[in-house]
């Protein structure tokens, strides 16, 4: 992992990582999107759909299994 990225960005992605069922290079793609893996974890599942192109119901999965977990 890059040693320039923050610790609540680390966290962040760790968090994002819970989703089992995406492949790393859509967490790339989702990064590239929103600019970092604090802002996904910042999106509404609406918005993180639309802005994505993810089914709404992937989009919201995505959200409760990334705050599900305490990586801490």
């Amino acid at each position: 992992m890059n040693p320039n990225i923050s610790a609540a960005e680390r966290l962040a992605r760790i968090r994002l990582n819970a989703f089992l069922f995406f492949r790393a290079d859509w967490l790339e793609r989702l990064i590239e999107i929103f600019g970092s893996a604090e802002e996904i974890l910042r999106q509404d599942a609406e918005t993180l759909a639309r802005e994505a192109n993810l089914n709404p119901s992937t989009a919201a999965q995505l959200l409760r299994d990334a705050f599900a977990i305490d990586p801490l």
